[in-house]
């Protein structure tokens, strides 16, 4: 956290889930990637006495607007009346874990900033949730628990500055710093798929499935064996093998499967499956790669070595 004489600023990491969706929920060990574009927040005295007034803006803009009572916290305007409704849940969790927090009828202004495009699924509501957890001086993983019911890798990542090997043990995040910086970094891609994944439906979704332990166990493993592959081709055959694992744990089919069977190289889901980003592994240079996935529709073609931090 920085802080000027009237603001208060913080800021959180986005993520990528690299090994591990679905099964971190079930205490597998996941390799979680911090990436290089976050969230601020700025806090400061505002203009309105008893208001707190928040906008949230993105590359493309203002995205969200909402003012809320204080100290009630009750929504008196919005442009969203679902988002504004979690805020206020977060708002009044973390005064929960915190006595004190927003408790006074006084002029607040909030701005949080993302670096990246909020459709983009790479972590706008866990780096959220770090930054009001700063601010309000309470334990993220607690407050990300009681709101969005998840794993706790993403609010982790948020947090670090290098790649993690994340699992919860007894109820309770584990976290490792993951010696993860592959020499073959050049042929790793992200690439958007054009739609946003609910995580918190892909959650309730696999909690009522039956899932064997020694998938989870393979699965952990396979994290640790993919933070020290040292070429594309041992890389590649753990991602294949991972997908398998995955789409027979969930059902469904893997994403080069789906979309992409022509691929030349590997391809990843990253998180929930059926959005946001996938990782593709090739030995095609830049403009082939650009090229093929554009023709096909996907024009968000990114450098991996550049998404991510390594710490």
């Amino acid at each position: 956290m920085a802080e000027t004489t009237n603001t208060r600023v913080f800021y959180s990491r986005g993520k990528l889930l690299l090994t591990g969706e679905y099964a971190v929920l079930r205490g597998a060990e996941a390799l979680a990637l911090p990436s290089r574009l976050g969230q601020y927040l700025e806090v400061l005295e505002g203009n309105e006495p008893g208001v707190l007034s928040w906008e949230s803006i993105s590359p493309s803009g203002k995205w969200f607007e909402a003012r809320f009572s204080l100290p009630a916290l009750d929504v008196i305007s919005a442009t969203d009346s679902q988002k504004a409704g979690v805020l206020k849940e977060l708002f009044l969790t973390a005064r929960k874990l915190h006595a004190g927090f927003l408790e006074r009828e006084e002029a607040l202004q909030a701005r949080s900033t993302l670096e990246f495009l909020p459709e983009w699924g790479l972590g706008s509501s866990s780096s959220l949730v770090s930054n009001i957890a700063d601010w309000a001086k309470c334990d993220p993983f607690r407050l990300n628990g009681l709101v969005f019911h998840s794993s706790g890798y993403d609010v982790a990542c948020a947090r670090s500055k290098g790649p993690i090997l994340y699992r919860r043990v007894n109820n309770l995040p584990e976290v490792i710093s993951a010696k993860f910086r592959p020499s073959f970094g050049a042929n790793l891609w992200l690439v958007y798929l054009n739609e946003k994944k609910n995580s918190k439906q892909a959650v309730n979704a696999f909690a009522g499935l039956t899932v064997d332990e020694m998938i989870l166990e393979r699965i952990s493993s396979i994290a640790g064996e993919t933070a020290a592959a040292d070429d594309l081709d041992s890389f590649c055959a753990l991602m294949d093998e991972h997908e398998k694992l995955v789409g027979g744990m969930t059902g469904q089919i893997p994403v080069k499967e789906r979309l992409f069977s022509d691929f030349e190289g590997c391809i990843k889901s990253l998180g929930a499956w059926g959005g946001d980003f996938i990782l593709a592994a090739t030995k095609w240079p830049e403009e082939e790669v650009r090229k093929w996935f554009g023709e096909r529709g996907y024009e968000t073609v990114l450098p991996f070595n550049e998404m991510i931090s390594y710490g």
